[in-house]
């Protein structure tokens, strides 16, 4: 099953927008447990794009809890899976496309090194590897375009190296080209998230809800990994960080 995931795509101290990994399935179950106890609360669902605004009161609840209270009411919905709090969009700058890039550049200099003699092989692999690297490239500086409105200013050399490597073939100029491109996204942090999980028990009045929060170190890709081997263990204050949150559903 797809895991579950909301965005927190806007905020202010009194409204939130965000968007949900997954169309949802019943608004006014949804807005009910959000509510609670709450005595004012404006709730707009936009299917289109499975985005939610809300809006409230701050001296009624907390914006956190607001955005906690959204995770609680999204995972009871699909049956009490674990939900992840992002903050802005999802994104992953080590693509799948550009480890396959990388690989190919693996595969090609490890050929150089055991098959030197057939020149003939080499040459294929080379451009073939070249060819994974510009369309991860190509691939990235649209992710950025649509991304950010612009592509980064590295786009730029590895055009560059591609003239270069049509002049003269050379397996160097297509691993200076990918680390020229996404070098320095081996070492961006992870994007800020944490892991809500939603536990059930019954009591008198009906059914009782609590949801434990915490920081989420899920490894996705390549830059996590990286992140959390090298950079992780060296901030003091990523330790065990744990909220609760508790909501009654009468």
């Amino acid at each position: 099953m797809k895991k579950l995931s909301i965005t927190v795509v806007h905020r202010l101290p009194n409204r939130v927008r965000i968007k949900l990994s997954l169309p949802m399935k019943d608004p006014k179950n949804f807005y009910k447990t959000i509510k609670n106890n709450l005595s004012v609360l404006y709730f707009k669902y936009n299917k289109r794009n499975s985005s939610l605004l809300l809006e409230f009161e701050p001296s009624e609840i907390l914006l956190q809890e607001i955005i906690y209270r959204v995770g609680i009411a999204f995972s009871i919905e699909n049956g009490l899976v674990p939900v992840r709090l992002l903050e802005g969009y999802e994104y992953k700058s080590i693509s799948p496309v550009s480890l396959y890039a990388l690989a190919s550049i693996g595969a090609a200099g490890i050929n150089k090194i055991f098959n030197s003699n057939d020149t003939k092989l080499q040459n294929s692999m080379d451009v073939f590897a070249m060819g994974m690297t510009v369309g991860s490239v190509l691939e990235h500086a649209y992710g950025e375009v649509k991304r950010r409105g612009m592509f980064d200013i590295e786009i730029l050399p590895a055009l560059y190296l591609l003239k270069s490597f049509i002049t003269e073939t050379k397996l160097s100029t297509v691993l200076i080209m990918w680390l020229t491109t996404f070098g320095r996204h081996l070492t961006v942090p992870k994007q800020t998230a944490k892991m809500l999980k939603v536990f059930r028990s019954k009591n008198s009045q009906g059914y009782q809800y609590t949801a434990t929060i915490l920081d989420d170190h899920t490894i996705e890709n390549f830059s996590d990994f990286v992140h959390n081997i090298f950079f992780r263990k060296n901030i003091p204050y990523l330790g065990f960080n744990e909220r609760y949150v508790t909501l009654s559903n009468h």
